[in-house]
């Protein structure tokens, strides 16, 4: 898990431009081939806006304020929708990535959720499944005339009542 240098804040709209680029640097390190990567420049296309208007947090060396990862759940009616979490390809595998994930489940259950939606590419399923999402569809986005399929995955939140 995380240590003294890795602390969780809450996104602002100033850590935009950061958190599109290690979203891009978390794409690439899936070894996209080049119209695959062409689709996601559309779609990465993370705003203040959409930080602002949704639950977003960063993993940030303390020392630094580096942004090391970060995730955004977008709320639609009931549903949560993890659309992103993403990790600097440096600090994969160190528990960062399980520590957002963790996070997002517990926002998204403090704010009445019993389900969270995931939004992932098929490349990061093994994550998801080892974190105890399972598939339920699949998610369509048309960019630029073409189809870009995503994973969707669910995650029973435990409510306390």
């Amino acid at each position: 898990m995380l240590d003294d240098e890795v602390r969780l804040r809450q996104a602002t709209t100033e850590d935009a431009e950061e958190i599109r680029d290690v979203a891009w640097q978390s794409m690439e390190y899936l070894e996209l081939d080049a119209d695959e990567m062409n689709e996601f420049r559309e779609i990465l296309d993370i705003s203040p806006s959409l930080i602002e208007n949704n639950v977003a947090y960063a993993a940030e060396n303390s020392e630094t304020e580096e942004i090391l990862g970060f995730y955004i759940i977008e709320r639609s009616g009931e549903e949560f929708l993890l659309r992103y979490l993403c990790v600097s390809p440096d600090y994969m595998g160190t528990g960062i990535g399980e520590t957002l994930f963790l996070n997002a489940c517990e926002m998204a259950e403090e704010a009445g959720a019993e389900k969270l939606h995931i939004l992932c590419h098929k490349n990061n399923m093994e994550f998801y499944a080892e974190m105890g999402a399972e598939q339920c569809g699949e998610y369509t986005v048309e960019i630029n005339g073409r189809n870009a399929v995503f994973q969707k995955l669910q995650l029973k939140l435990c409510s306390e009542d």
